[in-house]
């Protein structure tokens, strides 16, 4: 889903999108291979697709998975998580 080319157009988010890829089938470099062990390791990744909803702080806000419905559904579960972050931010 993350192909798409909408997701390519952020004035439908108010979020910025880092992919980060934990190829299982593909080959990956020496490099690659410890940065994403650490990087599901640090964010307790147990499934695929898993996308970390973090704030421009870096702690973890929110979670999600595989969302049907393209970019459109995707964006407003993203945006969901942020607007309430940010409610809780205020009280």
């Amino acid at each position: 889903m993350f192909d798409q080319a909408e997701f390519a157009d952020d004035s439908k988010y108010n979020f910025l999108l880092c992919k980060l890829h934990f190829y299982q089938t593909q080959q990956r470099s020496l490099e690659t291979i410890p940065q994403n062990e650490e990087l599901a390791t640090q964010y307790n990744v147990q499934e695929f697709p898993t996308v970390v909803v973090l704030s421009p702080d870096g702690r973890e806000i929110g979670r999600l998975g595989y969302i049907p419905g393209g970019v459109k559904a995707f964006a407003a579960a993203a945006n969901a998580i942020i607007a309430k972050s940010r409610q809780q931010e205020q009280h």
